[in-house]
């Protein structure tokens, strides 16, 4: 699996994300320091069993830098970070909140994520969505056919079309590397 720079159209001159191999699955990002919003997107949707994780290498920090992993629709809008439109679905760095594609504040999901993290996104059998951050799974404990489970996000109605992107506002380096047996 690999990922596709996404950036602003309209603005052929605008700098657009950097994208080297490291291995046939990881791949390090650089965003550059710009003020909008830049994303990545796989051409290969998640599918059932595999998930994908984003390791944080850098950035510049300022008042407004912040991170979205997730997933979405393809293709999903360059100018809106991931989880902000329908048909996508992110963990947000800046307040931890997951963002459902409402255009809503979000819900609290799990703790802000910054340098050295680790944040994991898989698709469980049955198309729900999980996140997790350093290994562990991050969101609210519910019950689901009494077992308790932790940070599910219902998503199969979307039958396995949903994307792995990451968008980024402001200067990031990441590593992502895509899983074939969840995390």
């Amino acid at each position: 699996m690999v990922i596709n720079s996404r950036g602003p159209t309209h603005n052929t001159t605008q700098q657009t994300p950097t994208i080297q191999t490291l291995t046939p699955t990881s791949q390090r990002v650089h965003f550059p320091a710009c003020p909008t919003f830049h994303s990545i997107q796989s051409p290969t949707p998640l599918r059932p069993g595999t998930s994908f994780r984003v390791k944080i290498l850098s950035n510049t920090p300022t008042d407004s830098t912040f991170l979205a992993i997730g997933v979405a629709l393809r293709p999903y809008s360059a100018y809106y970070h991931v989880g902000w439109d329908f048909g996508s679905f992110a963990y947000h760095s800046d307040d931890g909140k997951l963002f459902d594609g409402t255009g809503q504040g979000g819900f609290a999901w799990g703790d802000p994520y910054t340098v050295g993290d680790v944040i994991g996104c898989g698709m469980l059998l049955n198309g729900d969505l999980y996140f997790t951050r350093n290994g562990e799974r991050v969101g609210p404990v519910r019950t689901v056919e009494g077992v308790e489970v932790t940070g599910v996000v219902p998503a199969g109605w979307f039958e396995w079309r949903l994307h792995p992107t990451v968008s980024a506002c402001q200067e990031w380096v990441v590593d992502v590397e895509f899983e074939e047996e969840g995390l």
